[in-house]
This record gives structure tokens, sequence and C-alpha cells, in this order.
């Protein structure tokens, strides 16, 4: 209710109270001080449409190499399917 009489959102709200909470306790518990907080806002967020890549670890690698030579990919799956293969060899029982 009080959201939506002040036209904002939950998350906000939320976020406006845990930093007025860590503001007044911030010298009574210093090993849970929080030094960074990263509003949920400005977190990277994959683009939409990274449906082909879902299961990537259940791919075989000749298809990873296939979706990273197709041009309809993003950038950010690509980056995952890179990802991947480079875990894979380093993982790679010899």
């Amino acid at each position: 209710m009080i959201c939506r009489r002040e036209n904002e959102s939950a998350s906000k709200k939320i976020m406006e109270w845990v930093s007025r909470y860590v503001d007044k306790h911030k010298h009574g518990n210093p090993q849970t001080t929080i030094k960074r907080w990263i509003p949920e806002e400005t977190k990277p967020k994959p683009p939409k449409g990274s449906v082909r890549v879902r299961n990537i670890s259940e791919k075989p690698d000749d298809v990873l190499l296939e979706l990273l030579a197709d041009d309809s990919v993003n950038e950010f799956d690509k980056q995952l399917i890179r990802d991947e293969l480079k875990w894979r060899k380093e993982t790679q029982v010899t």
C-alpha cells in the first residue's frame, strides 16, 4: 500500500531501508560491514533471446562450435560458450 501510494517500487523501498539501517548501525558490528552495495538496476542482465544456448553444459563441443560461428547468436551467449569450452579443456582427463 505504501509503495502504491508513493508510486515507488517495493525493491526501492527495501534498498532505502537497508541503506538507512546500515548507516545507523555501521559502528555496531564491524565483521558484517557492507562495503559495497550494487542496486539491482545496475547489475548487468543477459540480453533477451538467449534461448538457443540453454543447457550448454549438456551440448557436445561440435554443437557449441557451430553456435560460436553463427552470427545470430549474441555476444553474451558466445562468451558463455567460450567459457564452457575453456572449462572443458582445462578439466579434460588426459
